[in-house]
């Protein structure tokens, strides 16, 4: 009692103990003052008594009890009074018979010691005598019971162990029967529960007068059994291996874990459950009957952190080929996640997990336990969430004989297949990277730390296979030679394990198959063998071919041979004979051998490429290399697959037919229950042929595919066009991948019904080389659902060809020779499938791809609305695009019009170009649009010559209604106008939703001349933000204050005003306003959040901020409660630049863990240059209930990321969180950055780069002017000068008049004073112009240089300066710049142009050349106003490069250095040795990593339970009791106490824009109840007979 108020009990006696006293104790660690009150509650009988004497208070802890030698009575053991026929009696010395009992005690071993013993000579067979303990509090940790036993004699009897609750039941633990021997012998017994109990020593008389048991030395400790005493043996029982639930649990040996919770198992019948027949099993398995009983779980009430475990009798040991066999019942919309777990002493390993509905019906599950070589448990586990543990788990390594590999430290003298195979095996220690399929440790082993092989399915690689190729064999002539190994096949898309032998080296060739295993074999180590015996050399093959998807993990382990099996001293077995005709037909013309992977063209007598096979074009004479193994252009199923590999081709009984798969059939087929259409769609008949992916044999998400053989090449317009039907509610998804190696790209996807008719699918597949086209069905949620697909065509798929005739007029050459129409360049597409054509068109007018800006295309004043600028789907379901055209990702972007409210019909949306003269002949408008969506209004390109008179000055140029599918689609439209004019685009809203309009990549044609002006325009004047064009290596700060270098990004210092440049690079922060451009990773298993107040888990994580020390602050945080043991978030930055050699990361951390056992690990990683991310600091464990501070020294460094690491610990009780991180000592304002040599120039006195095509430019960049020293004259360069005024340029003959070089130009309102080169008008400084003077408006001037230069592509620089002013005039004409090759007929490529007045000063311009020809530079002017519009340039000059494009110092200067990579998306450069290397370090496109490249939801690694498969809580028996308004109570309840321990306020969660308040709690939950469907059921969990027993 404290302060006159009663505690709760600290000692407490209810059951009878006899005529006796007996000795009671208990420890107080009260602090404060106290008394000590005994209180005696009287019961309804008049009988007995309780009575109280010698009360002593001690000043230490008591002795455990229960521990007892007997020297000085029973301790706290007493006799049973009721319901035995014997008692224990208290002895020394003999027992009194001559041939049974001890002659003295065990505790100190003489006749004058006491122990306790049952006499047999008074009583009768079968008498029995309980020995009490007192009652014991439960417990989850372990514990062990040893004591000594003396059972000598002929008639002895039994001696068992029995663990009793308060709730009447009971069950044993331990027995032992008949003769033990004359001695003492020793035992104990580890054991575990959670509730308060007793233990019962129960001796049971023999059938003779020689059965008295004694027992002496009873010691009960904490934790498992660890050691024996010197001499003793140990005698553990047999659990009882079979439960059929049919008798209360505890005859069994199960119990519950965690018994406290709301979440628990529960011993029930059918019967019990029929008010709620949607979530129950009709029945048990083991009767199949309403009155027989299983267990299942009640989560009425429960929290959505709880788990329910399941937990089995203790086993002593157990042999290789032990397994857990059992039946469960999983059914509904969302059932929990369900996982078993092996515990060995303080560890947990995890044997199988399962998350999904089995349907209403029982499923077998056979689980293996393996090797156990000490005490070891088994536990069925049920999270409300998905929940995962990590596992580690020990066992005794395998016997080995002759030729062995167990993989720990290398896959022996096994070798991978380097020409046989798609993928290979890979060597893994620990669980596969997907928790529901694969092994989670090795079979050598084990444990974790033990090493396997396996093959790692990826997503569309069906049928692929990975072969492992054992040493060369002697022939097993003489004697059999058998091979034996343990292999895994567990996961829901197992493919096969082929065992082929092989006598030819390096090919498939005659090889034969000796065996095979298919499909799933279940969650353990199985064990075969295989005896060979074959006459020849060979070798062992094995071959595993993947499944439908990642859930496919085939893993072998301990491959051994017997003695009879001899490796054969050759090196190499004989090569495959011929299996075709030689590859020359007879004739005396030679030819040259074909190269690997060349086709050589029998007709022909020919060698060609390996990309001109299977190119949808016969280079061979007779369409040779286009037969037999390449895909058909056109496909209807009416016959065969026409070359499409994947369909099921066995039997047609759908009991023999894979679980679901593409299956080529007949309308007729149909049945009426089925969701596929009667009739096909090419002859519109039931006989027709299609194929279809049947749901009603398969699996949630399970995928099917076929696949083309390898495409050799396709042309710039190939198409896939397909019919489809997807007909039910559940009909899941239709996807088309390419692949390349075992890298896949989605190219189109839909997903649910279409409804009852075929559609046109038609996917743009473009130039691509060496690749497959994979055709993916997924199954939807159940059997409600087909998906068929017909007549699949390749359109204009044939890749250009060089023909040997000239281009005409009409046509473009392409670098590479190819012939394309001249409408095709500049349209965004790679028509010429070398990219010449798309090379030099960046500077046409109003060309937008919309990536960055809107590129000079203004949203117009007059319309109701504007057009979005956007990337990925747009927000409105079953319209808009998915992707871009640019790209084809769902990073690109591109534009459209939002017709989601308050959009009504009509409503136009309009998006003007700028002001193009009238005076464009031949102006053309190109573009890509997309129009998808069942209420589709109009897209109109519009013509605008006025603003005078509203709409009526505009004209429609042409215009498109209504759907025109999922698709981007070209449009080319042809301009006449004499009046200057703008092009305006228009979307208008159809009747709803479903009308979204995009459009994408907009050019207008090189014809099409910038300039003039509009009636009625409201000019503007904006001020340009910088464009930070002269240098490529420069961005331009966001608010326009200045331009920054690339290695100034990230570099601890603002270049910028607006801090631009440090933008999301990760700096200090207390996570107050954000996460200040930290990023969560995407290479790592889950996130780091940001929170305020308490974490969702209870007895873990901070409750409040570190900034402020409240509930309002916010911190990061890794949440434990629904990640898998050992789980990794990476919180990082972008790359920095470069540090001082002091700095370092200043943090504070909070890793708090009640319990101080489950605690994970905090590290701070540095990851540079090419090496590996290294430890910078670290630290693991419960660190009290509060902040902590740290640093991390980062140093000197170059080119580094900061990663902060949180690792999840053994359960829920592990979140870490941090805060206040703060950059200290980290910018070096000393730091020079070294100049790279090969394109770039070191100013002489100044600390500068300056790119090599800055060097002699008559532009002074260096400040002492050393860039300009020693510069040469090359050909093409030209100051015009008196003494060579015309240098290497002549004057062209298609124009109206001539350049002139002058010192002046005569027109008084134009043209500079003097020229650029000595900026004075004294000498013989001279410059070209042309005299506006005397010609007219629109007149032409062209001249060009008399030398070609070389082909190149972006590596020719020409620089030079021009005078465009005009003091009154508002058109002052055109300046352009083309070059021109030398093959007759060829366009002038647009390369450069100026339109507006440029001032009275001259202008520096510089223009990157291109060509795919020999080619001139030329310069045109177009005339502006008369009198008004002279046009000048000076000093041009070419860089080396122009002249030798080949050579190695002929480099394209990028944004970044030459080892270094630019990330788009995040403006930054990053080390070239960080590509491909699995991190992704560019975050915001995943540029650095290709298989990913713009497509980072590919990177994301599968959450597993994520989705609508997550679990919930579902409604089991007794929640009907009392309706639905006792439900309503459940969930305030809940609600209202999750609050209360959470202490919560606010949830974010990074990524995500979601806040949850307590209306939106309230309305989970609440959702939570609704959808709840899951229930589970557990019945006839059996261990097999291969468990050991009775070992030592």
């Amino acid at each position: 009692m404290i302060n006159g108020q009663m505690s709760h009990p600290i000692w407490i006696r209810y059951l009878q103990i006899g005529d006796g006293w007996m000795t009671g104790q208990v420890s107080i660690t009260q602090r404060s003052n106290f008394q000590i009150v005994f209180e005696i509650v009287r019961n309804s009988r008049t009988s007995g008594y309780i009575g109280l004497d010698d009360v002593q208070l001690l000043d230490y802890n008591c002795p455990n009890p229960e521990n007892c030698n007997f020297e000085s009575g029973k301790c706290t053991w007493s006799n049973n009074i009721i319901g035995d026929e014997l008692d224990w009696v208290l002895n020394t010395g003999g027992s009194g018979s001559s041939r049974s009992g001890p002659s003295k005690d065990h505790t100190i071993g003489t006749d004058e010691g006491t122990y306790l013993y049952l006499q047999g000579t008074d009583a009768d067979m079968d008498d029995s005598a309980s020995l009490y303990s007192e009652p014991l509090p439960g417990s989850k940790d372990h514990k062990c019971l040893e004591f000594w036993y003396h059972m000598y004699g002929a008639g002895m009897g039994t001696l068992r162990i029995d663990i009793a609750t308060n709730d009447d039941t009971s069950f044993t633990i331990w027995t032992l029967s008949g003769d033990q021997g004359n001695s003492w012998q020793y035992g104990r017994v580890p054991y575990r529960h959670v509730k308060e109990y007793q233990l019962i020593f129960v001796g049971v008389r023999g059938s003779g007068i020689n059965s008295d048991i004694a027992i002496d030395d009873v010691v009960i400790s904490d934790g498992i059994c660890i050691g024996l005493p010197t001499e003793a043996t140990v005698l553990l029982p047999t659990p009882a291996t079979t439960c059929d639930f049919e008798y209360p649990i505890s005859e069994c040996g199960w119990y519950e874990g965690t018994p406290d919770d709301n979440f628990n198992w529960h011993r029930a019948r059918a019967y019990d459950l029929r008010h709620t027949p949607e979530l129950a099993p009709a029945a048990d398995h083991t009767h199949n009957s309403k009155y027989n009983y299983f267990v299942y779980l009640v989560p009425v009430g429960a929290y959505a952190i709880e788990t329910a475990e399941y937990l089995s009798p203790q086993f002593s040991t157990a042999a290789p080929g032990c397994r857990l066999d059992l039946w469960l019942y999983m059914d509904g919309i969302r059932p929990y996640t369900l996982e078993i777990y092996l515990i060995q002493g303080d560890t947990d390993v995890k044997l199988w997990a399962w998350y999904q509905s089995f349907g209403d019906e029982w499923q077998n599950v056979i689980i293996g336990v393996g090797l156990q070589t000490g005490p070891w448990q088994g536990v069925i586990l049920c999270s409300l969430v998905t929940h995962h543990i990590d596992q580690i788990d020990k066992a005794l390594p395998y016997s080995y004989q002759y030729k062995q590999c167990d993989f720990q430290d290398d896959f022996c003298d096994w070798s991978q297949s380097t020409s046989t195979d798609e993928f290979d095996w890979l060597r893994l220690s620990g669980p596969t990277q997907f928790g529901y399929s694969g092994p989670g440790y090795d079979h050598t082993y084990t444990n974790i730390s033990g090493y396997y092989i396996y093959i790692q399915p990826s997503y569309g690689q069906y049928g692929y296979a990975a072969q492992l190729i054992s040493p060369i064999f002697q022939p097993t002539t003489t004697e059999t030679c058998t091979m034996r190994f343990f292999y895994h096949m567990y996961g829901t898309n197992m493919g096969k394990l082929n065992i082929y032998t092989r006598i030819y080296d390096n090919t498939n060739q005659g090889q034969t198959r000796v065996w095979q295993q298919t499909g799933e074999n279940g969650a353990f180590w199985d064990r075969a063998e295989v005896t060979f015996n074959i006459n020849s050399a060979f070798q062992v093959v094995f071959e595993g071919v993947a499944g439908d998807s990642y859930y496919g993990n085939i893993a072998l382990d301990d491959i051994t041979f017997t003695t009879s099996c001899s490796l054969s001293s050759i090196s190499r077995l004989p090569t495959a004979p011929p299996t075709t005709p030689p590859p020359f037909p007879p004739s005396t013309t030679l030819h040259p051998a074909c190269e690997t992977g060349e086709f050589y063209c029998t007709a022909d007598n020919v060698c060609i490429a390996p990309q001109s096979v299977c190119d949808f074009y016969s280079d061979c004479s007779d369409g040779q290399e286009e037969t037999d193994r390449c895909i058909n252009s056109t496909c209807d199923f009416e016959d065969d697959m026409c070359g499409w590999v994947g369909a099921y081709t066995g039997s047609r009984k759908r009991r023999d037919k894979p679980q679901f798969a593409w299956d080529r059939q007949q309308g007729s087929t149909a049945m009426p229950t089925d969701y596929r259409p009667s009739t096909d769609h090419t002859k519109g008949t039931s006989s027709g042929y299609y194929l279809y992916a049947d749901n009603s044999p398969g699996t949630y998400r399970d995928t099917t595919n076929i696949t083309t053989p390898l495409i050799g090449q396709t042309g710039p317009n190939c198409h896939l066009e397909f019919w489809y039907h997807m007909g039910g509610s559940n009909s899941g998804s239709l996807q088309v991948f390419t692949q390349f190696g075992n890298v896949t790209h989605l190219k189109f996807t839909l997903s649910g019904a279409s409804g009852d008719e075929w559609k046109r699918g038609l996917l743009f597949i473009g130039t691509d080389q060496m690749f497959k086209i994979i055709v993916s069905a997924s199954r939807g949620s159940s059997y409600y659902g087909d998906t068929c697909i017909d007549d699949i065509k390749f359109l204009e798929c044939a890749p250009p060809v060089i023909s040997g005739v000239d281009c005409t007029n009409e046509e473009f050459r392409c670098t590479n020779g190819f012939c394309i129409d001249k409408k095709k360049v500049c349209n965004f597409v790679d028509d010429c499938m070398d990219n010449s054509d798309e090379d030099h068109c960046d500077n046409l007018v109003g060309r937008c791809s919309f990536e960055l800006d809107t590129c000079g295309w203004k949203q117009e004043s007059g319309d109701e609305f504007d057009w979005t600028f956007y990337s990925s789907a747009t927000s409105s379901y079953s319209t808009g695009p998915s992707t871009d055209h640019t790209y084809r990702t769902t990073y690109g972007q591109y534009a459209y019009i939002e017709t989601s409210n308050p959009r009504t019909f009509g409503d136009r949306a309009r998006l003007a170009s700028q002001t193009i003269k009238g005076a464009s002949t031949g102006c053309r408008i190109m573009l890509w649009y997309h129009m998808l969506g069942p209420t589709i209004g109009s897209f109109s390109v519009l013509l605008r010559t006025s603003y005078l008179n509203g709409d009526s000055d505009l004209q429609v140029l042409t215009n498109v209604t209504g759907e025109q599918g999922d698709y981007w689609w070209p449009l080319d439209v042809t301009i006449y106008s004499e009046a200057d004019f703008k092009i305006v685009l228009e979307g208008m809203t159809g009747s709803y939703f479903t009308g979204d309009i995009a459009i994408d990549d907009v050019s207008f044609s090189s014809e099409c001349i910038s300039g003039g002006s509009i009636p009625g325009e409201v000019t503007t004047t904006d001020t340009p933000l910088p464009t930070c064009v002269e240098d490529e290596r420069m961005l331009a700060c966001q608010d326009g204050s200045g331009c920054f270098y690339t290695w100034q990004r990230c570099n601890f210092y603002p270049e910028c005003t607006d801090e631009s440049d440090e933008k999301n690079c990760g700096k200090s922060c207390n996570f107050e306003s954000g996460l200040c451009g930290w990023i969560n990773s995407l290479s790592d298993q889950f996130d780091w959040t940001l929170e305020q107040g308490s974490t969702p888990s209870i007895k873990t994580g901070p409750t409040s901020d570190h900034t402020f020390g409240n509930e309002q602050g916010h911190y990061m945080y890794t949440e434990a409660d629904a990640e898998p043991r050992k789980s990794i978030a990476h919180l990082q930055t972008l790359p920095y630049q470069h540090s001082r050699e002091d700095c370092q990361l200043t943090f504070w951390y909070h890793m708090y863990d009640f319990y101080d056992r489950y605690m994970g690990t905090l590290t701070i990683y540095i990851k540079y240059g090419n090496h590996k991310p290294e430890q910078i600091w670290s630290v693991a464990g419960n660190r009290g209930d509060l902040w902590q501070s740290a640093t991390a020294v980062i140093g000197r460094h170059e080119e580094f990321i900061i990663i902060i690491e949180g690792k999840r610990g053994l359960s829920i009780y592990s979140d870490i969180a941090i805060d206040d991180l703060k950059f200290e000592n980290c910018y070096d304002a000393n730091y020079i950055r070294p100049c790279d040599e090969t394109v770039e120039f070191e100013c002489q006195v100044e600390s500068r780069c300056l790119l090599l095509d800055k060097v002699c430019d008559y532009k002074p960049d260096c400040q002492d002017g050393s860039d300009e020293i020693d510069c040469g004259v090359k050909p093409g360069d030209c100051h015009f000068d008196y003494d060579k005024p015309y240098c290497d340029y002549e004057q062209l003959d298609d124009d109206d008049f001539d350049w002139i070089a002058g010192i002046t130009t005569p027109s008084n309102f134009s043209g500079p004073d003097f020229d650029h080169t000595v900026a004075n008008t004294s000498g013989n400084s001279q410059f070209l112009y042309v005299d506006s003077t005397v010609q007219n408006e629109g007149q032409i001037a062209r001249i060009a240089t008399t030398i070609f230069f070389p082909a190149s592509n972006g590596v020719c620089t020409m620089r030079f300066w021009y005078h465009m002013l005009s003091s009154f005039a508002n058109d002052v004409g055109i300046l352009r710049v083309y070059t021109e090759s030398d093959v007759e007929n060829d366009q002038r490529l647009f390369m450069w142009q100026k339109s507006r007045n440029m001032g009275k000063h001259w202008n520096y311009a510089k223009v990157v050349l291109s060509n795919p020809h020999s080619f001139r530079v030329v310069f045109e002017v177009i005339m502006g106003e008369k009198e008004q519009s002279d046009i000048a340039i000076d000093d041009i000059t070419f860089t080396k490069s122009c002249h030798s494009p080949d050579d190695d110092t002929a480099i394209i200067p990028g944004i970044c250095t030459r080892n270094q990579i630019y990330c788009p998306g995040d403006q930054i450069c990053i080390s070239k040795s960080w590509l491909n290397d699995g991190n992704i370090d560019c975050p915001t496109d995943c540029y650095d990593e290709e298989q990913f490249r713009y497509n980072c939801e590919a990177a994301y690694a599968p959450r597993v339970g994520e989705g609508s498969e997550s679990s919930n809580a579902g409604i089991v028996a007794g929640a009907v009791i009392g309706g639905l308004v006792v439900a309503g109570i459940v969930i305030i309840l809940v609600v209202v106490t999750l609050r209360k321990l959470k202490g919560k306020h606010s949830n974010y969660r990074f990524g995500s824009s979601s806040i949850f308040d307590d209306k939106v709690q309230m309305s989970n939950l609440k959702e939570s109840q609704s959808e709840a469907g899951g229930v589970f059921s557990v019945d006839n969990p059996v261990y097999d007979s291969t468990t050991s027993e009775h070992q030592d």
